[in-house]
């Protein structure tokens, strides 16, 4: 086959990682948080990262100048409290949570697994992925991708 590159689909990170280390394949496009560990004990080189920004992580890389696709994760919820708490208290941490991320702790926390954070409230979230929806919608059109 020579230098093509064949889709190799994998159910999750962690097989894919451990492909990787056996030599099965000889690249793939995990996530940060998956191969955190074998990069950092030089089992794994990173050779370009699909961040929005610089990651702190791997400073020497960029990234890309074209943004087509881009990796993104949303939490919701992330609220709890105990059923005899006020509702006061949860309402207060409702309007807190969405703030939490901008804060340097957290920020810093959730960089060191390769994201970065943004905190949206519930109604920003609900639109970020109903655009999302759209812009990946037209990709997979242009690119004529089908489903296997």
């Amino acid at each position: 086959m020579g230098n093509a590159v064949v889709y190799v689909p994998y159910k999750g990170t962690p097989p894919m990682v451990q492909a990787l280390l056996a030599g099965d394949i000889q690249m793939a496009f995990p996530t940060w948080t998956g191969i955190i560990g074998p990069v950092k004990a030089g089992k794994l080189r990173v050779l370009a990262v699909m961040a929005r920004e610089r990651m702190a992580e791997l400073p020497k890389f960029r990234p890309p100048r074209k943004r087509d696709f881009r990796s993104w994760s949303a939490a919701t919820g992330g609220c709890l409290r105990r059923p005899a708490a006020p509702a006061r208290d949860h309402r207060t941490a409702r309007r807190r949570f969405p703030q939490s991320p901008r804060g340097r702790a957290v920020r810093k926390r959730i960089g060191e697994f390769g994201h970065v954070p943004i905190g949206l409230a519930p109604g920003e979230t609900a639109a970020f992925l109903k655009s999302e929806s759209v812009r990946y919608k037209m990709i997979v059109e242009r690119g004529g991708i089908k489903p296997e």
